[in-house]
């Protein structure tokens, strides 16, 4: 079929809950980890837009998720069926994203190397890297007990300090994110210093290929690593978790622990000068879709 004839049957729109279905089979056919849940939550958090063909198949898609009153937005599951590549359907999902916001807010995403030249001429630089670390077999640390903290499972009365903990760590308040993320997790856990106060969180997310670990805010790599061991508890499948650029001694823990997958994908910001300031707390972020 004629490509550009095959680019005027499609038409580019605002994405509804009712494309689940078709945005699984989409993320399915890259090879993908999105799920209902996975999903049902970007779109509580943000907006989708994305390609359908004449028959109505969803066949392209891009997420945009915003925070603290536009401070900051995150692009995300930029994502085109390999029948409809070649097409520029990929640009136009993420510029669509990109219009949707102020000019004055800040818009991250994590590219892929192949895609980092494409995001350079929308405007995107590269500030720094996100390794998303996988594993089979996970190998439970005999070095990282006697730790005086306490790690329990998260409660309801524990929610403002997760939002401040975490506000601290990403630089912008993310209440309805994570709202939604430990409605979504598989185990949420909290982590108390020997006075009682939350000093860390970690949460957990079954996707449909591996349990995912993140967002994970702790002080330090040993704390970091307890808080992994915890939530992974008796987990027999396969594990992620995106670790944020400046954590690469962590890194190194989760290679002795079995984690023996690493790619490093580039941070890409639009208006860096105004990316919110971090303090280095946040280790695995809650997924490359928000940052």
């Amino acid at each position: 079929m004629n490509r550009n004839y095959k680019k005027k049957e499609l038409l580019l729109e605002n994405l509804t809950e009712k494309d689940i279905p078709g945005l699984i089979r989409l993320t399915k056919s890259v090879g993908w980890d999105y799920n209902r849940e996975e999903l049902t939550t970007i779109f509580s958090t943000g907006k989708v837009y994305g390609h359908r063909s004449q028959l109505g198949e969803v066949v392209s898609a891009a997420a945009v998720i915003l925070y603290d009153n536009d401070l900051l937005a995150s692009i995300g599951m930029v994502l085109v069926n390999q029948d409809y590549r070649g097409l520029g359907l990929g640009k136009e999902v993420t510029t669509i994203c990109m219009d949707s916001v102020s000019r004055d807010t800040t818009i991250m995403l994590v590219a892929s190397i192949a895609g980092e030249p494409v995001y350079k001429k929308l405007g995107f630089e590269t500030i720094s890297y996100v390794y998303k670390v996988t594993c089979d077999y996970y190998i439970r640390s005999n070095k990282i007990h006697g730790i005086q903290v306490e790690i329990s499972p998260y409660s309801e009365t524990d929610f403002s300090e997760v939002v401040k903990l975490d506000q601290k760590a990403t630089g912008v308040n993310r209440r309805e994110l994570l709202l939604h993320r430990i409605n979504q997790a598989k185990k949420s856990l909290v982590v108390k210093d020997k006075y009682g106060v939350i000093i860390g969180f970690g949460l957990s997310i079954q996707g449909t290929k591996s349990l995912i670990l993140g967002p994970l805010v702790t002080p330090n790599d040993e704390i970091a690593a307890l808080l992994i061991d915890k939530l992974v508890g008796n987990y027999m499948g396969k594990l992620r978790i995106d670790v944020a650029s400046g954590h690469e001694n962590f890194i190194r823990f989760l290679e002795k622990q079995g984690f023996d997958n690493v790619t490093k994908r580039p941070m890409m910001v639009i208006n860096p000068d105004k990316f919110p300031q971090r303090n280095g707390t946040l280790y695995g972020i809650a997924g490359q879709t928000y940052g």
